[in-house]
């Protein structure tokens, strides 16, 4: 924040820090909820201090540039007479960083300062930097928390000394790691090394680490002050310009699922001795398809902890295991310290105990479809209340840039017809309630087709239809 001449927040002389642990899970979607300092999963930020001499701090959404509510992390914008007014014979970059105005109030001039953060009862408290930040898979990962975990997961690395960020590859991100050792020479154990480094950052964070490289002593790209240069480490690995000691990057690969997968049928009629075999093999498929990378690069020692699975992940694994081998697998399962060994083992005793899961029969469209419970209840608050909008949902979306009208029709008619229940409507028979699904289609079309299939009669006294079906609310 060089940009201000004077300060943006301070402490006033005597007052002790504001330490505030705040959930990891709910900071990486950007919300604050504080939570007792010690427990699983906690956070510990560090107030820098209030406002003061005349400056207004804002947290702002940087991509709709609207204020964030009061629990939520945006990017810190500052106004006021200690602000600079621009960098020196740079108009661009000046009226970018420096002419900033809130999207809905066309309040400003503000500062972007680039850095995250929030307040809390008018304290400013940063939890990092908007270039810096990491996203894989929708999770907002902060580079110095992942930086900490790596650097203390082995004791021959070095302390401040590391770099975690994210590249692009096949399309999506993967995450990166440089970080020196205290010696020049590759290390005998390097290997044990890297491990060391990829299981802290799988436990801590559901996560998989796709490069983890080792630099020499005093290498890695630091500003004059000592900060870390993330980009600058960023750049090198790309350039291949980084003085390596030792690395380990996986093979990326879009992962083709083999035609003769694995079933439960054809598992339990191999021999004895084959079945762990087969089962260790099918469990390393399944790793290597969900994580895309070579399966060469999954082993059955593995800890299924180790992986770097997050939740999403897991449970796309277990719904494959379960669908193939129709089997129930407790999640807890998968939690445990168990290696893809010990889980094939474990997976048939399942097999020898547990009786073979029922598949799910699609029921007919042509006959009456009984409302369900859930589905009852809403009927009943309709006949309560006619046209009551107790159960519309309403939302709104921003779009920015070119709209391919046609593209977005498209989607919806797909999602339309993916999704039955947007075709459905709830129609009275002789007295009781039942569904009725529309055939898919034009979803505009048939909407309009649909509801003015249905006879409207008062209650009880034939048929009647509770409103249009829900694809007209698209």
């Amino acid at each position: 924040m060089a940009e201000t001449t004077l300060k943006i927040a301070t402490v006033r002389s005597g007052a002790t820090p504001t330490f505030l642990p705040v959930d990891a899970g709910a900071l990486e979607n950007n919300h604050i909820v504080e939570v007792v300092e010690g427990d699983r999963g906690a956070r510990t930020l560090v107030g820098c201090g209030f406002p003061e001499f005349g400056t207004k701090v804002a947290i702002v959404n940087p991509e709709s540039l609207t204020q964030c509510q009061p629990q939520e992390v945006g990017e810190i914008w500052v106004a006021g007479e200690t602000v600079a007014r621009g960098y020196w014979n740079r108009p661009e970059e000046t009226e970018k960083t420096f002419q900033a105005y809130l999207s809905d109030t066309s309040e400003g001039p503000f500062l972007r300062t680039g850095d995250l953060g929030f307040l809390r009862d008018r304290e400013l408290f940063i939890t990092g930097r908007l270039k810096d930040l990491i996203i894989i898979r929708g999770r907002n990962l902060y580079p110095q928390d992942i930086e900490r975990t790596a650097e203390q997961s082995y004791p021959t690395l070095r302390l401040g000394a590391n770099a975690a960020f994210s590249v692009k590859i096949a399309d999506t991100e993967q995450l990166v790691i440089v970080q020196e050792i205290e010696s020049r020479k590759t290390p005998a154990n390097s290997e044990e090394i890297i491990r060391a480094i990829r299981h802290r950052i799988a436990i801590e964070y559901e996560l998989q680490a796709y490069g983890v490289v080792l630099i020499k002593p005093g290498s890695i790209p630091k500003t004059t002050s000592g900060k870390i240069q993330r980009r600058a480490a960023y750049a090198d690995f790309l350039a291949d310009k980084l003085e390596v000691v030792a690395s380990s990057v996986l093979e990326i690969s879009d992962f083709v699922e083999i035609e003769n997968r694995l079933t439960r049928e054809n598992l339990l009629t191999a021999e004895l001795a084959e079945q762990q075999a087969q089962l260790e093999t099918y469990l390393r498929q399944q790793v290597a398809r969900v994580l895309k990378v070579s399966i060469s690069q999954i082993q059955s020692a593995q800890g299924f902890s180790n992986l770097g699975l997050d939740s999403l992940a897991v449970f796309e694994f277990k719904n494959q295991i379960e669908t193939d081998l129709k089997i129930a697998l407790s999640i807890e399962d998968l939690f445990q310290e168990l290696s893809l060994a010990q889980l094939a083992a474990k997976i048939l005793e399942k097999l020898a105990e547990a009786p073979k899961i029922a598949s799910i029969q699609a029921v007919s469209r042509l006959q009456n479809i009984p409302l369900s419970f859930a589905q009852e209840r809403l009927w009943f608050f309709d006949q309560l209340e006619p046209g009551n909008p107790f159960y519309n949902l309403c939302g709104a979306v921003r779009i920015t840039g070119q709209l391919n009208a046609e593209a977005l029709r498209q989607s919806i008619e797909k999602i339309i017809e993916r999704h039955e229940v947007l075709r459905t409507a709830f129609v009275a028979v002789e007295g009781q309630p039942i569904q009725v699904v529309a055939a898919a289609g034009d979803w505009d079309a048939a909407a309009d087709r649909f509801e003015r299939s249905l006879p409207r009669r008062s209650p009880g006294r034939g048929t009647k239809a509770v409103g249009p079906p829900s694809a007209r609310s698209l």
